[in-house]
């Protein structure tokens, strides 16, 4: 329950876009610029709310908060009682209180990017994402996680870096927090944020993150008093990360996915937890001894094994430094002595000299082959560092010969500690997809490189032609009996004719050698970076089926007898049905067919067409490219906002509707919605107006229908008024709609109009209020359009 605000600034606008929450707490001079750089939002004040909680300042917060409210409506202000002592009970006020259908929450000493909410607003519209992060930058010495925040339409938890950012500040679809009941525990007075996030992430159908932009401004405090500020306990250290280990352990199945959210937890462990703590106990008197007792040290390193000794599995020794493998041993294995040690010499770990033996490279770390018994020793693999070395490759020459299909490299690498004369090399060919590995010899020597000449239709060890893929160049390099391997930079020695796409002629494939982005020699082999355009040229619902008029281009390459047919790919399902298609027409640059898609009878299994949401492509194909997807889109973008197609409903085999929404998100894709996600049937009843007829007999009710009619379908407008005690259902034809349907805007949807009169309340006169709802009668349900208001004012 939300405490009983004492408000400023509240307003009856209608639903706004973003609800902003920003727990305050002695945060000035910081605040006037918070709020500044809300008030300035591109997406505009009208689209967001801010809801500020203020908890008990004893600095200006107070006056400023309401001096912001007094001439912005939009701003909110509650200002508690009694002060919490932390954010999570002000945060978890300003959600109960949220109506936005997204929830962004801030500090009170940040502040956003101009356009920060209109990015992240656009990017959830457009991929259907539950949480956004947008780009985070420290200001003041603070320092944020570059990886977190790489720009990605979709972030796949588990093999992503988004899990790398457990703070709070983030775009968060607000039904899905309502719906699983997530808020801030109260019972945590530090890394409380942590939970909360990893919460919304475990709950988190598709997250996205605005990398291009900077969203999101951090600010190093250098005056006034934060929330948390105390010392903190060595249980108050671990309690939060116990409570984020134990959601991942409950409700992650997937091996590898729990490795990786788990092996954050055990590296902030080992680094913000148990290293700073008894690395300089014992060894550094002067700032040990001063900072820990000895019950602390030993109740830290007690809740530290706990945590290892509950979730750690040898699986994550691969997935932690070596250094960090010394100290799990040790924590484990009950050697004590030397874990405070190892902690101790932690922060010179890459000072240890470098030890080769037998094909290995060890760092000679304290207690390297100490222990005389073989009990006692910590195993030598433990300190093997053979797969951190840094191995380095480029190219001096890389060159393609479309003729005969010959490609030579002339490579050179090396083993950054073990430089030295004796060097050898082979050039590995790895695909991409699948790390199939095909290995060339090289000859020559360390100092001058060496030199590999190969055909791609004779590369395989048996003789065989290179197959299909987007293949990267290795170079594995041997010195000193170390082999490591190192992905092959251009360093500008491409020719800027094998760039281009070049029709193979022993293997009749198009080919190109280039340079990625960042740098890297890459081949590819069938065309896969061919670039291949599917534009939408017309849309529309023909009785059941949905057609697709479709134009295929390339200017790279000509599309000669082109091969094409629909694909859908499920958000959710991740279920990939197709859908066949047929050419119209195929000059070589470009071919022009129609797709057909029976939403009431194909699925990928037969069982009926399954719920999700849907991105719409063409699988291409043609002689020398590669089967491929490409994502249909329309040529230009829809503008404001996503364009909605009128809702066709499928029987379901339990006897209820599906609806099936085509739409083009706010970027120009071509998608579908059959989960009834962003447009349930409901979203395609509206009525757009209620009047009082001239001569003051009926109120006169204009709307839309943006649902395709059925046999079974029953259209009905539905009236409460204040002065009956039931409500009037008045029987409504379905309006005239045009045949074929076309996915243009919501104001092509066909409209209706109704007359209510008092006799059809079963009133003497016209109620001085009313509530309306259009209703469409399904077999085993009735969807309602939202409700509208009426009152002759």
């Amino acid at each position: 329950m939300p405490h009983p605000p004492a408000e400023a600034g509240t307003t009856g606008r209608a639903t706004p876009k973003v609800s902003v929450i920003v727990a305050v707490y002695n945060a000035m001079p910081y605040l006037t610029e918070c709020l500044d750089s809300l008030v300035r939002q591109s997406i505009g004040l009208d689209n967001i709310e801010v809801i500020t909680i203020d908890d008990v300042s004893t600095d200006e917060s107070r006056e400023t908060l309401d001096a912001y409210a007094a001439r912005h409506p939009q701003i909110r202000v509650v200002h508690r009682k009694k002060n919490s002592g932390g954010p999570s009970e002000p945060r978890n006020q300003g959600l109960d209180l949220a109506r936005g259908e997204f929830v962004y929450i801030v500090d009170a000493d940040d502040y956003l990017g101009d356009e920060a909410l209109e990015r992240m607003v656009t990017m959830a519209e457009a991929q259907g994402s539950d949480i956004v992060l947008g780009k985070m930058v420290g200001t003041g010495g603070r320092v944020m996680s570059v990886k977190a925040f790489r720009h990605a339409p979709v972030a796949p938890l588990f093999t992503s870096e988004v899990y790398r950012s457990l703070s709070p500040m983030k775009l968060y679809r607000r039904k899905m927090l309502e719906d699983r009941g997530i808020r801030f525990a109260t019972d945590l007075w530090l890394g409380e944020d942590q939970v909360f996030v990893t919460e919304a992430y475990l709950a988190a159908d598709v997250i996205s993150v605005v990398g291009d932009y900077t969203c999101y401004y951090v600010v190093r405090r250098t005056v006034g008093t934060s929330l948390t500020q105390r010392s903190k306990t060595a249980h108050e250290r671990v309690a939060h990360i116990q409570r984020v280990m134990g959601l991942v352990d409950d409700r992650v199945t997937d091996p590898v996915g729990r490795r990786t959210l788990l092996g954050r937890h055990f590296r902030a462990v080992l680094h913000k937890t148990l290293v700073p703590v008894i690395g300089s106990y014992r060894f550094n008197a002067k700032v040990g001894h001063k900072r820990f007792t000895d019950d602390f040290v030993a109740d830290t390193i007690r809740y530290s094994l706990e945590l290892f000794d509950r979730h750690w599995d040898d699986g994550f020794l691969q997935a932690i430094p070596p250094y960090d493998r010394l100290l799990v041993h040790c924590l484990r294995n009950d050697k004590l002595d030397e874990l405070i040690y190892l902690a101790w010499a932690h922060p010179h770990r890459d000072d240890a000299e470098l030890f080769v033996e037998d094909g290995h490279a060890y760092r000679l770390w304290p207690f390297f082959r100490f222990h005389r018994s073989a009990e006692e020793r910590i195993p030598d693999e433990l300190y093997d560092v053979t797969g951190t070395l840094p191995a380095r490759a480029h190219a001096s020459r890389l060159d393609y010969t479309p003729e005969n299909g010959t490609l030579r490299v002339r490579v050179h690498g090396s083993i950054g500690p073990l430089e030295c004369g004796d060097t050898s090399a082979e050039l590995l060919l790895r695909r991409r997809a699948d790390g199939v590995t095909q290995r060339i010899p090289a000859h020559g020597s360390g100092e001058d490189g060496w030199a590999a000449e190969f055909t791609l239709a004779e590369v395989t060890a048996e003789g065989g032609q290179l197959p299909d893929g987007i293949w990267d160049f290795w170079v594995g390099v041997t010195s000193r009996g170390v082999t490591r391997e190192a992905r092959l930079t251009t360093a500008g020695a491409l020719a800027p004719e094998a760039n281009e796409h070049h029709l193979d002629p022993p293997s009749g494939r198009y080919v190109r050698v280039y340079g990625t982005k960042g740098g890297y020699a890459a081949l590819d082999v069938g065309g896969e970076t061919v670039p291949v355009t599917a534009t939408l040229v017309g849309q529309r619902w023909q009785n059941d089926e949905l057609l697709y008029e479709v134009d295929v281009a390339s200017e790279a390459v000509p599309l000669a007898d082109v091969r094409l047919s629909g694909l859908l790919k499920g958000r959710v399902t991740e279920d990939d049905p197709e859908f066949p298609a047929s050419v119209a027409a195929d000059d070589s640059g470009h071919a022009r067919f129609t797709a057909v898609l029976e939403p009431a009878r194909h699925s990928a299994d037969g069982a009926g067409f399954p719920a999700d949401v849907w991105e719409v492509h063409v699988r291409v194909a043609a002689d020398g490219l590669a089967e491929r997807p490409v994502r249909l889109r329309t040529a230009e973008a829809p503008g404001d906002g996503p364009r909605v197609g009128r809702t066709l409903l499928v029987p379901t085999s339990s006897g209820t509707a599906m609806g099936v929404t085509p739409y083009l998100t706010r970027g120009g894709a071509v998608a579908l919605d059959s989960a009834g996600r962003y447009f349930p049937p409901s979203a395609g009843l509206r009525i757009t107006g209620v009047s009082l007829s001239p001569d003051g007999a009926t109120l006169d009710v204009v709307g839309q229908v943006g649902v395709l009619d059925r046999p079974e379908g029953r259209l009905q407008l539905r009236v409460s008024a204040d002065e009956q005690a039931e409500d009037a259902a008045l029987p409504l034809p379905f309006p005239a709609a045009p045949e074929d349907p076309v996915l243009e805007s919501t104001a092509t949807w066909p409209e209706f109009s109704a007359h209510v009169s008092a006799a059809d309340l079963g009133l003497d006169a016209l109620p001085a209020h009313a509530t309306l709802r259009l209703e469409l009668a399904l077999p085993e349900e009735t969807v309602a359009s939202a409700a509208h208001k009426w009152s002759p004012s």
